[in-house]
């Protein structure tokens, strides 16, 4: 007998393309295996229900350069075109041609299966028309029946139609790192969607943790696959900016791009200041220690500085400039410009000890964004929505966003998802020795917990987290 419909709720995926991409085979083929091997077979129908941040448009092909950023004549941030974020799904789709498949595989099995995407805040891009049309092109493969069993749902949260007292958000909006607001305002639903125009064209509105990427860790990401993939997101920004004050810390190359964040997050502290604080004297820490460390390098008679020297613009020797207040501002923006010449050989990872601690809190006094605990804003607010006694009570809060996986809290009806990437998470003392955890291939530093919450709509309260995959520290 077919028991009563079953709906399957996943987030934070993370299928991207190219150098970026956080998605390798071996999680491509256990998301495969979920979708064909598991939900296919389920003896009642499914609904799966992606809770955000499905693909990363944000790390797609092209992940940098000037045509992706703008401003509203209101001076707000913005990135993506239509245009772009449909050439950037195409590039996702040529990379997990698996994942599509699986997808269609899985709405095969059975009339009644589903499929109900929610944009997270690494894809606001289903917002545009042309995305949602392309998408589900790709996963119906143009079957017009297929298709009308995949829906993009645009609203704040979703509340499945069979089980009204489920509360399902991918939770960006109260991460103030990565929400969506402009002038106050939430620009995130059907009637307000994320989209402002520029002067010449309609873009994405870019909230800070986009323009994180996009200015900063994109291209550190290239050479440092891992790079993002420390959780919680405010841990890895204390871990990425310590190389700006630190240099006992990490690649040259990390204190560069972070000396460079430092100045935009100050410069953004003028405007912000409640957000931002203490960012100034990140970043003149950072200069006086990349000062230090240039110029050991230029003693030492090292490859690398003689690489930069021989660079620089112009014909004064760069051991002379670094002596020239006036000058140093413009070697250290023009180095951040030029990245790929800090690369440092492979026998200098020894070196790169990460130190966390030692006057922790005097250097990494960051945003007030950067420095809160998003885990515990996203249980807040889920008790928060279950308080509510409205027509329509919430009685189960779903969210993702965090990457870190939360089963009932103080017996709270709240479940995080977690993330279906591997990731490196600090637990108190538990500290890596090396940025050569962050490069490519270090599995055994990246575990993965695959985790889905399965709610049988007749019974929602009684609804459970289940983890399909899991890969330990070896």
């Amino acid at each position: 007998m077919v028991g009563s419909a079953h709906v399957i709720v996943i987030s934070d995926l993370h299928i991207s393309a190219a150098a970026l991409d956080d998605f390798d085979s071996e999680l491509e083929s256990h998301l495969v295996g979920f979708l064909e091997g598991d939900l296919a077979h389920r003896p009642h129908p499914v609904e799966l229900v992606i809770n955000g941040d499905f693909l990363d448009f944000v790390q797609a092909p092209p992940h940098a350069g000037p045509t992706l950023q703008a401003q509203s004549e209101e001076k707000v941030a913005l990135c993506f075109t239509e245009s772009q974020s449909r050439r950037k799904l195409a590039a996702i789709h040529a990379a997990h041609e698996p994942t599509f498949r699986a997808l269609r595989q899985f709405l095969t099995a059975d009339s009644g299966n589903t499929l109900v995407v929610l944009p997270g805040n690494h894809d606001p891009d289903f917002f545009w028309p042309g995305v949602r049309e392309d998408f589900v092109a790709l996963v119906s493969a143009s079957d017009a029946a297929l298709a009308k069993r995949i829906r993009v749902h645009l609203q704040p949260a979703y509340r499945p139609s069979l089980c009204r007292e489920v509360w399902i958000e991918h939770g960006q909006q109260y991460d103030p790192v990565n929400s969506f607001f402009v002038s106050a305002q939430p620009c995130w639903s059907e009637e307000s969607p994320p989209i402002l125009s520029d002067g010449d064209a309609d873009r994405l509105y870019a909230c800070l943790g986009t323009r994180f990427l996009i200015d900063y860790l994109n291209d550190l990401d290239a050479e440092y696959p891992f790079v993002d993939n420390v959780k919680p997101f405010s841990r890895f920004v204390k871990l990425f900016l310590v190389s700006v004050a630190d240099s006992r810390f990490g690649p040259i190359k990390a204190a560069v791009a972070g000396w460079r964040m430092a100045g935009y997050l100050s410069k953004l502290a003028l405007a912000h200041p409640k957000d931002l604080l203490g960012m100034e004297k990140i970043e003149e820490q950072g200069k006086t220690d990349l000062l230090a460390r240039l110029e050991e390098l230029a003693r030492r008679k090292d490859s690398m500085f003689d690489r930069i020297n021989h660079a620089y613009p112009g014909d004064r020797d760069l051991r002379v400039l670094l002596g020239d207040r006036a000058e140093q501002d413009r070697i250290f923006t023009w180095l951040a410009d030029h990245l790929e010449l800090l690369a440092e050989p492979p026998d200098n990872a020894h070196r790169d000890l990460l130190d966390l601690d030692g006057g922790d809190e005097g250097y990494l006094s960051l945003s007030r964004g950067f420095r809160l605990n998003e885990t515990a804003l996203l249980v807040d607010a889920a008790a928060k929505l279950l308080k509510n006694s409205g027509e329509q009570p919430v009685k189960l809060v779903i969210m993702g966003h965090t990457h870190e996986p939360v089963r009932k809290p103080e017996g709270l009806s709240y479940y995080n998802t977690g993330s279906w990437t591997r990731y490196y998470r600090f637990d108190g003392d538990d500290l890596p020795s090396s940025w050569s955890i962050l490069k490519d291939r270090s599995y055994v530093n990246f575990p993965f917990q695959l985790n889905y919450v399965d709610i049988d709509v007749d019974h929602p309260t009684a609804a459970t987290m289940l983890c399909y995959k899991s890969r330990n520290h070896d």
